[in-house]
């Protein structure tokens, strides 16, 4: 067990940068969050050329950035602004919402600082054996 005392240490530190990190990431990737709900035009609506009307889809997330084509005109429920669903479609863009990010976050978190304590256990548990071995 002592001779494994420095993988045990490295890899505590390692659980510490994974954390810390997750942190780092989920705060980049939010930060130009959107305040949105999906929408899709109407066809029934273009035949008689009227093109505000919508069909909302769901309820108003907080969104990552997408680009600016994919916003419709107008707004949703809340003041959300509106995506537009065929130009998802057309350009396979899946919107991530935010949620979805900080539930990962959340779950690196967990496993970061029990991994870490673990390691640090074992690091601890290692440095004592190998002074009693030393003092032996």
């Amino acid at each position: 067990m002592a001779r494994f005392k420095t993988v045990f240490l490295v890899l505590a530190i390692l659980a510490g940068v994974l954390g810390i990190g997750s942190v780092v990431a989920s705060s980049l990737l939010t930060r130009n969050a959107v305040y949105a709900q999906r929408a899709e035009k109407l066809e029934a609506a273009e035949l008689f050329g009227d093109n505000q009307q919508n069909t909302l889809i769901g309820n108003p997330q907080i969104f990552l950035a997408l680009p600016e084509k994919a916003f419709m005109e107008g707004t949703g429920d809340k003041g959300a602004k509106l995506i537009d669903e065929t130009y998802l479609k057309q350009n396979n863009i899946y919107p991530i919402q935010v949620k979805t990010v900080e539930f990962i976050r959340n779950v690196l978190l967990v496993i970061s600082l029990l991994g870490g304590l673990l390691m640090l256990f074992l690091w601890r548990t290692a440095s004592r054996s190998s002074a009693k071995l030393i003092g032996s």
